[in-house]
């Protein structure tokens, strides 16, 4: 059975940094892009010919997406680049379909265009709802971070590691009683699997209309009893065309549940408050349904909650597939069960279980 205590740190651990290229071997870095890029575009995106693809990217990343561009074209994908100017806001939706819009009239997409795609190199953690890009559209994002370690494509981990790293979290996760959430002020959510159904790895491949976060893989749970506090700090994503979801920074939401269910919120930001406590209070979104952990290749892996509508307090027409994810940094860590007491033998010589005293 997995090591309770090797749960949190497996969801901690940080992934071995790239070294440092010394001058004997200059074509370290070089070597390592290529691997990165490779490996990124064939399990991250999983792009075949004829795919339609565009690459956003920051400034920083200008040299991986150039190679990325190069390999991608070679393995018979159409491509266009998005620079992001300085202090721009990552991805704009329209200069992306505007990009789309240009591969599909290329000579060379004919009538056999594959999958619409975009990758997102750098910025801050978007909402792909709130970028206002078609429902069809595969979209993927490899966000900065200055938690992750640098070298030529940074934060990206190799596939077969992290494969290996999900593995072991998953086992300890499944075996822990419960699960102990805790985020940057120091309170914890502790969570129950429902129906002690195992925790799952979900390897993340890229699903039309959702935003697939680089490197992908996290553990997923389902959740029967919720209780305590959660402080996301780092990502809202909702999947409606709102303005709202995307980086939590500067605007923490403090969730408070009970029994499974959001029972108090609030945010300094009075437009995201408002709009939560209307999907809570208005909506009935106010069941956690699902967690998950993300792990990172650098420092404490990032856990989301994924709000849904319970049928029994559904509001309005429209509001059932409702969907609100939280996501923060924080410490995910398993919580043994707690083993049953033996039994005792009585005067008369009968063995008696704690729960045959009570």
């Amino acid at each position: 059975m997995p090591n309770a205590r090797l749960a949190g740190a497996v969801a901690g651990r940080a992934a071995a940094p790239p070294s440092a290229p010394t001058a004997a071997s200059s074509t370290a870095p070089d070597i390592q892009l290529r691997a990165a890029v490779a490996s990124l575009l064939d399990r991250g995106l999983r792009l075949a010919a004829g795919d339609l693809l565009v690459v956003v990217f920051t400034a920083d990343l200008k040299e991986a997406a150039v190679r990325l561009t190069a390999t991608a074209r070679r393995s018979g994908a159409l491509v266009r680049l998005v620079a992001l100017p300085p202090g721009e806001a990552p991805a704009p939706g329209r200069r992306v379909r505007s990009a789309l819009r240009e591969l599909a009239a290329e000579p060379e997409t004919g009538s056999g265009a594959g999958r619409r795609l975009v990758l997102l190199l750098g910025g801050a953690p978007v909402d792909l709802a709130a970028l206002g890009l078609p429902p069809q559209l595969i979209a993927a994002q490899l966000p900065a971070d200055e938690d992750r370690p640098g070298g030529p494509l940074p934060g990206w981990e190799d596939p077969d590691a992290r494969a290996e790293r999900l593995a072991v979290l998953c086992a300890a996760t499944s075996a822990a009683g419960r699960l102990r959430v805790l985020t940057g002020d120091g309170r914890a959510l502790q969570l129950a699997r429902r129906d002690d159904r195992p925790a799952v790895v979900d390897p993340g491949p890229p699903v039309a209309g959702e935003l697939l976060t680089l490197p992908a893989g996290a553990v997923r749970i389902e959740v029967d009893e919720a209780e305590g506090l959660f402080v996301a700090e780092g990502t809202l994503q909702v999947n409606r065309p709102v303005r709202l979801g995307g980086p939590l920074r500067g605007r923490p939401v403090r969730l408070e549940l009970t029994g499974g269910r959001v029972t108090r919120l609030d945010c300094p930001d009075p437009h995201t408050e408002g709009f939560l406590r209307r999907a809570v209070e208005v909506h009935g979104v106010d069941r956690l349904r699902q967690a998950w952990c993300r792990p990172l290749a650098a420092g404490r892996p990032e856990v989301g909650l994924c709000l849904t509508a319970d049928e029994a307090r559904r509001g309005p027409a429209g509001s059932a597939d409702l969907r609100i994810v939280l996501a923060a940094r924080a410490d995910w860590t398993a919580v043994p069960p707690v083993p049953a007491r033996p039994a005792r033998r009585t005067r008369t010589g009968e063995a008696t279980s704690e729960a045959e005293r009570n």
